[in-house]
This record gives C-alpha cells, sequence and structure tokens, in this order.
C-alpha cells in the first residue's frame, strides 16, 4: 500500500513540475503518455491553462477521457522502449494535426510495466520529424501522407514485435515516388496485389493491414504510394554491388533502403530480422529507430 501512494505522490509532483516548465519555457502543449488514468482536479486545472493531449494503449480509457473534453489519441499497444514511444507519439498527434512542426511541446511518460509518470522531456517539433513531410511535385494536397507514414510504422512494430511464431519477421516498406522505385526493383515473386482496385489495397484499410502481416513473409519489398495504395510486394531493390555497404555495421535490408532513399524521394521502413528495430530512412539516412521491448517480445514467443 505504501508503495502505491508513493508512486501516485510521484506522478502528481511529476504533473505539477511538468505544468510549471510548460509555461517557462512556453509551451504549446503537454503530452502525457499515460499507462492508466490521470489525477482529474490537475488535469481540470491545466486544461484551463494549456493544451494538454493524452495518449492512451487502452481504447476504453481514450473514450472516457474523450467523453470528459480531453484531446485523446489512442497510441499503438506494442511495448516500445521509452524514446521509442515518445517518437511514435509525436507522429501520433501529428498525424491528428493535434501539433505543429517546429512547436515547442512538453512530454510525459512512465515505464511501461507501471501505472505512473517519472519523466519530463521538452521538445521541439523539429527534425527528424520535419523530414517526414512529402517532397516538392509529390503533395496529395491533404495531410494524409502523415496518417500513411504512421500506418507503415505500426504495422512495422506489430512485425517487429510479435513477427511470426514469435519472431521478428524482416521486411521493407518504401513509401512514395513509386514510378521511380519501380525503376530501381524487379519483382523476384508473385505480387498478391496485383489485378486488385486501387481502392481494395489501401493500406489504411484494416483488411490490408492484415494482409501486410502476412505477405511480410515473402521475399523482397512493398511499395506503397503516398495515397495509401500498396502498389507491390516481393519487390527485390537493386543497387551497384559497389553500394552494397552504404551503412557499415548494418545488413542488406537497411543497405538497399539507404541506396533506395538517396537515389529516389521515397522513405523507407525496414525491420530488422535480428532485433525487430523498425528504422525509417530518408535521403539515405536513418531519421529514427522505433525498438521494441526485447522481454516484451520474449514474452510473447513463450
Amino acid at each position: 500500500m505504501q508503495k502505491r501512494i508513493n508512486s501516485k505522490l510521484g506522478s502528481e509532483a511529476v504533473l505539477d513540475a511538468a505544468f510549471f516548465l510548460a509555461k517557462k519555457v512556453k509551451a504549446k502543449a503537454i503530452l502525457i503518455l499515460a499507462i492508466g488514468r490521470i489525477n482529474k482536479e490537475w488535469l481540470e486545472k491545466a486544461a484551463k491553462n494549456i493544451k494538454l493531449i493524452l495518449i492512451f494503449h487502452s481504447k476504453k480509457l481514450c473514450q472516457s477521457y474523450k467523453r470528459a473534453g480531453y484531446e485523446v489519441l489512442y497510441s499503438s499497444p506494442f511495448r516500445l522502449a521509452r524514446f521509442s514511444r515518445i517518437r511514435h507519439a509525436i507522429i501520433t498527434a501529428m498525424s491528428k494535426k493535434m501539433i505543429k512542426k517546429d512547436e515547442k511541446i512538453v512530454c510525459l511518460s512512465g515505464p511501461v510495466s507501471r501505472n505512473i509518470l517519472d519523466s519530463i522531456m521538452v521538445l521541439k517539433v523539429g527534425k527528424p520529424f520535419t523530414e517526414l513531410s512529402v517532397p516538392k511535385g509529390q503533395e496529395m494536397g491533404t495531410d494524409a501522407e502523415l496518417e500513411v507514414i504512421k500506418s507503415v510504422l505500426d504495422i512495422a512494430t506489430e512485425i517487429g514485435t510479435f513477427g511470426h511464431g514469435g519472431k521478428p519477421v524482416g521486411t521493407i516498406f518504401v513509401i512514395g515516388d513509386t514510378a521511380n522505385v519501380l525503376k530501381l526493383s524487379r519483382q523476384i515473386t508473385f505480387n498478391p496485389f496485383k489485378g486488385y482496385e486501387e481502392k481494395q489495397k489501401n493500406i489504411m484499410d484494416p483488411e490490408v493491414q492484415e494482409s501486410i502481416k502476412e505477405f511480410a513473409q515473402i521475399d523482397g519489398a512493398f511499395l506503397i504510394k503516398w495515397d495509401g495504395v500498396v502498389n507491390a510486394a516481393g519487390r527485390l531493390l537493386l543497387m551497384p554491388k559497389e553500394e552494397v555497404q552504404i551503412l557499415k555495421g548494418f545488413g542488406a535490408r537497411h543497405n538497399a533502403s539507404a541506396y533506395i532513399t538517396k537515389k529516389t524521394k521515397a522513405l523507407a521502413v525496414v525491420v530488422s530480422e535480428n532485433n525487430g528495430n523498425v528504422a525509417l530512412f530518408k535521403n539515405g539516412k536513418i531519421l529514427f529507430t522505433l525498438e521494441p521491448i526485447e522481454t516484451y517480445r520474449h514474452k510473447v514467443s513463450t
């Protein structure tokens, strides 16, 4: 009981400190990545002075706080390491237009295994998040491309966490600049998306997402247009022999992704077969990585 009381008091102290800090640095919003319920009195007081964005892994909690009038987001339930959870939360909030590029925010988080807030970060939504925008000349006229990127990251994270039979499955998703990516790749196995109408193979469709998780076991990359339409699966990304080690210490998938994003205006998302980490590439470089918690993945596989 004493430990539970101390945890509660600790979270309340962190909430108070975050509110003070947000005012001090003139933050636009406070993001709270919570496992369970948040102090009601604090929320009511803080909401009168600053924008709050509550992020839960529970749809039930999301619905409860949304009914109470708060801005709420449902985030991936996958067990990501702390900084990976924060990156994912920011992308989620940006995809819903709750925060904008170059805004300063205060982010609260805690361990994934306990309902406690114990960490405060002040962040400016700059690089790498500002680099997720669609290149000039390829805009769709909406912000839907960020939703597409988030959907790909969610699918990739689930594949990296659960994989097949509890083991990570390595795969690549190439997003955008499809015409040029097709020129720098070739089909190495059957394309399960060939012959379907575009509306039947959009990555925003939950049924298509489930199919992708199954097809991830096929060798080769997925090609996805900026509007979310899955153009192909089972594509081999071609690269000259002299380019096979663009990134020292990484395998073939990461180097192929570095090359294709260096030669085209596409983004690439790679799931590592070794550890399930998800890396996002642009311009031949890794923008950031989402890391599943090893102990959780092992627990799932046993």
